[in-house]
């Protein structure tokens, strides 16, 4: 099993410098199959997602989410987190900003769930810009956003710089 790991492994690598991004996710998703550890399984999804990205992003976002999933099962709450702020750039860049903002929230939720990541309220604060600049009628709970982020920020003497 560890050989056909390696074998799979090489040849998305292959793949992915021959530009052939989609035979690379599924060498990338064939080797994380072979292997048992949560972490490593989450770091094959991911760069099996990160080639999908090339040619279909709701099929590299299924991918990371598999990644996100086996991340938490072995309790790697940054790589999560990151994958989710991931997600939310690959959409932000395709200007389909709902599904942005959405990333955006979910990578705050995690990054405040875990305790020593202080990034949940920058998260907020992107998805809370994103949603002023769709002009959504929603954009009303935003500034509650802003104000409660505001007051965490003037509690702590170390955050206080940020709340500009």
């Amino acid at each position: 099993l560890e050989k056909a790991q390696q074998l799979y492994i090489k040849a998305g690598s292959s793949y992915q410098m021959s530009s052939m991004f989609d035979k690379a996710s599924d060498a990338f998703v064939e080797a994380a199959k072979c292997e048992e550890e949560p972490s490593s399984v989450a770091a094959l999804y991911e760069k099996a997602g990160d080639c999908q990205k090339k040619v279909n992003t709701s099929e590299a976002v299924k991918l990371m989410e598999s990644a996100i999933e086996k991340y938490n099962e072995s309790c790697n709450f940054r790589f999560s987190i990151k994958a989710y702020e991931k997600i939310a750039g690959w959409y932000e860049t395709e200007q389909s900003y709902a599904l942005a903002i959405v990333y955006y929230k979910r990578a705050a939720e995690q990054a405040n769930m875990d305790s020593g990541n202080d990034k949940g309220n920058d998260y907020l604060l992107k998805a809370a810009d994103l949603l002023v600049t769709t002009k959504d009628p929603q954009f009303t709970s935003t500034i509650k956003d802003y104000e409660e982020i505001a007051i965490t920020y003037l509690k702590s003497s170390i955050l206080k710089i940020k709340a500009k």
